[in-house]
């Protein structure tokens, strides 16, 4: 697996290097269902409601303060690998992986239903 310590920060670098090479790849096909232009990147403000979808409840200060850990740049623009260790974050220190991984394929396919 490729390694991401380009100019990603130590959370996104730590959290990527934990994915296997399957889960790079489910999270980029929930990446590319939210990245509908295209753009490489998703709005911050998505983060939240896509964390919602997922079962993840957050206050409005622990949110900003995650998008900030993940968002190193401060660009306000969620790029992938920044959007990878973040979902990795729930994914890699959960339990129950396969569940959490069915929960966000499900948030992904209802967030595209609303959207789409």
């Amino acid at each position: 697996m490729d390694r991401y310590e380009h100019h990603e920060g130590d959370a996104v670098a730590d959290a990527l290097e934990q994915l296997t090479a399957e889960q790079i790849e489910q999270f980029r096909k929930y990446f590319n269902m939210f990245d509908k232009e295209n753009k490489g990147y998703i709005r911050a403000t998505q983060v939240g409601q896509i964390l919602r979808t997922m079962g993840q409840a957050f206050e409005e200060r622990d949110l900003k303060q995650l998008i900030k850990e993940f968002d190193t740049d401060g660009s306000g623009e969620i790029e992938f690998e920044e959007f990878a260790a973040m979902v990795a974050n729930f994914v890699v220190n959960s339990e129950d992986n396969e569940g959490l991984e069915e929960e966000l394929r499900e948030a992904f396919r209802l967030y595209d239903k609303q959207v789409g």
